[in-house]
């Protein structure tokens, strides 16, 4: 028997050197048959599924073992095989190797998989092959989140490729990032929706339940995805969208909290946790903890830099020349994370509170296996006590501005969607419609149209208005200056 088991792993390393052989030319390789590449992979697993197969594979020849690697990274994401299908029984191949530490191994030292599998992991994630992307990308990201154990080394020089990829390729990694943050929308908020037909009794209920447990487990998953890249914050809050990355990013972290801390929000998935899971096995994996976890681990990552300011308080760290809306120095990372998470307005201190509080800490530890680090619970509640003070300070702002004689804003400086004054006014070319450029940005992370007229749009084809901008700017300075007279 093992002489046929080796035979067909020389059979996988012979179709992968034909492959890639004819990938060097366009003309001859969109005719290769697809049934070699299925037989390919179909070989690898058989043998890999096989009783003998820690008898076989270190008797394959190191060379054959690279050269099937290669061609599997090179052709996972190969727009040239026109079936979708094959391309991913080439990235479902990756994913289930990269299960196995010995195949880390031999991926960290394949040539092709040091400099190629991380960016082509990138530009595959998108609404067809981001579930098994996501698989691997937590495979190599694995022992760098909040209470997660130390894996083995071998998968280190790929965390550090993800890691540079912001620097490397900023355009790259800022369209993965916007995939990334939309599909984790969408199961944060399928999550949220399944538990209310299960919580009510609609449908077919070991499918809802089935529905409930996936949901959950992406949602766990992709926010892992968030928190690695979070612990370099620049990653997913800096340059010059600052503002509506930081948006993004606030927005889902205060979903996920008010909708498993505390307050209305999280009141069904209390009464999910509550369901015994003898009676609902598919619910097993639905735990406070694991979904904690790398809320906490972004929160910690995102102002475990420095100390952040409360709301509107300038930064001395700000570039110098430049100025913002009223004034005050450009904002650092955390007083933009601070400042969105007060205007946003979901977050309570209540969920602040419950997130340091021992309930779940308990919960913590009980779901993951070890308690939270003391330095990260120190980080935690810093980084706690700071967003609730932004929180009180941006009420206590807008309640004075209520509470005043507010001068009417001029109607062509409010931004038509958000209803906000303006601070970057552009015009969309098709519509004539002017705009926030903040508003626009973030509208076209997840539709490439006009609002109004539903024309094709990207950021670059926006009309900056630098009279309108200039009149904003001249209208805040001088209301900035008549309330500092009153005050006075």
């Amino acid at each position: 028997r093992n002489w046929k088991l080796r035979a067909m792993l020389h059979a996988c390393s012979l179709v992968a050197r034909l492959a890639l052989g004819l990938s060097a030319r366009d003309s001859i390789f969109q005719f290769l048959p697809e049934a070699y590449l299925e037989a390919m992979v179909d070989s690898f697993h058989a043998i890999r599924r096989g009783d003998q197969q820690f008898a076989v594979f270190p008797e394959m020849d190191a060379a054959n073992l690279d050269t099937l690697i290669t061609c599997l990274v090179r052709h996972f994401s190969d727009e040239r095989i026109v079936n979708p299908d094959v391309r991913d029984v080439l990235l479902q191949s990756t994913s289930m190797m990269l299960q196995h530490d010995k195949f880390i191994k031999a991926f960290s030292g394949n040539a092709e998989a040091q400099t190629e599998l991380v960016p082509t992991l990138l530009k595959a994630f998108d609404a067809r092959f981001w579930i098994p992307v996501s698989n691997i990308l937590l495979r190599l990201s694995n022992g760098k989140g909040l209470c997660q154990p130390e894996k083995p080394a071998q998968a280190s020089s790929f965390q550090a490729h993800l890691g540079r990829m912001y620097a490397e390729d900023p355009k790259l990694f800022h369209a993965f990032s916007t995939r990334l943050f939309n599909m984790l929308n969408w199961t944060a908020s399928e999550f949220t929706v399944s538990m209310k037909e299960l919580l009510s009794s609609q449908g077919e209920q070991q499918q809802v339940q089935r529905k409930c447990g996936i949901m959950f487990e992406l949602t766990v998953n992709l926010l892992r995805l968030v928190e690695f890249f979070s612990s370099d914050p620049s990653s997913l809050v800096g340059g010059d969208d600052m503002d509506v990355q930081a948006s993004r990013l606030v927005e889902t972290v205060c979903f996920v909290l008010s909708h498993t801390t505390q307050g209305p929000d999280s009141k069904d998935f209390q009464r999910t946790l509550n369901l015994s899971s003898a009676a609902h096995p598919a619910l097993e994996k639905i735990q406070r903890g694991a979904i904690a976890a790398p809320i906490i681990g972004i929160l910690v990552n995102m102002f475990a830099e420095a100390a952040a300011a409360p709301y509107g308080q300038p930064s001395e760290e700000a570039p110098a020349g430049k100025v913002g809306n009223g004034g005050p120095a450009v904002p650092t990372r955390q007083e933009v994370m601070l400042r969105a998470i007060a205007e946003q307005g979901s977050l309570t201190p209540e969920n602040l509170d419950y997130l340091v509080s021992p309930p779940m800490l308990i919960a913590l530890e009980a779901d993951l296996g070890e308690p939270l680090p003391a330095l990260a619970l120190e980080n935690l509640r810093e980084a706690c006590a700071a967003i609730k003070a932004s929180i009180e300070a941006y009420r206590e702002e807008q309640r004075r501005e209520e509470a005043g004689e507010s001068e009417d804003v001029p109607e062509d400086f409010v931004d038509p969607i958000q209803c906000t004054v303006m601070s970057d006014p552009v015009q969309l070319p098709d519509s004539g419609v002017v705009v926030d450029r903040a508003t626009i940005k973030r509208h076209l992370m997840c539709d490439s149209s006009d609002p109004f007229s539903r024309a094709e749009l990207a950021i670059e084809d926006v009309i900056p208005m630098g009279d309108l901008r200039a009149r904003i700017e001249a209208w805040q300075q001088e209301r900035a200056a008549g309330k500092g007279v009153a005050t006075g």
